[in-house]
């Protein structure tokens, strides 16, 4: 989906961990760590910034002799079951987002756990 959509933004708006239980599988490589292959795609972390209430990753996605650069914004303080307590952060986020989108005719892909 990702690929066929042409997305660049992908928003992570859940923590992979809560209360000691899994809550999302990563899909993605540390910034360090080498790039994970989910057959046929491969995906490598190139640039990881910490925000207060979220991290911003620059991901590569390779297929076959393309690549595509891929930006996911991960809000990691959204409670489970829950509404976070300010905005104040969401409404940075999206203001991020938007610079970082450059057609909006392209979907955001928005998951939670």
């Amino acid at each position: 989906m990702i690929w066929e959509y042409n997305v660049v933004i992908i928003v992570m708006a859940c923590r992979e961990f809560e209360m000691g239980r899994k809550k999302c599988e990563r899909y993605w490589p540390l910034y360090d760590e080498d790039p994970i292959t989910f057959a046929p795609f491969k995906i490598s972390c190139e640039a990881e910034q910490a925000r207060p209430d979220y991290f911003i990753r620059t991901l590569l996605l390779e297929f076959q002799n393309e690549s595509r650069r891929l930006y996911q914004f991960h809000y990691v303080n959204w409670p489970d079951h829950d509404v976070p307590s300010s905005f104040d952060s969401i409404l940075d986020m999206i203001s991020l987002m938007r610079k970082y989108q450059e057609h909006e005719d392209v979907p955001i892909c928005i998951h939670c756990s």
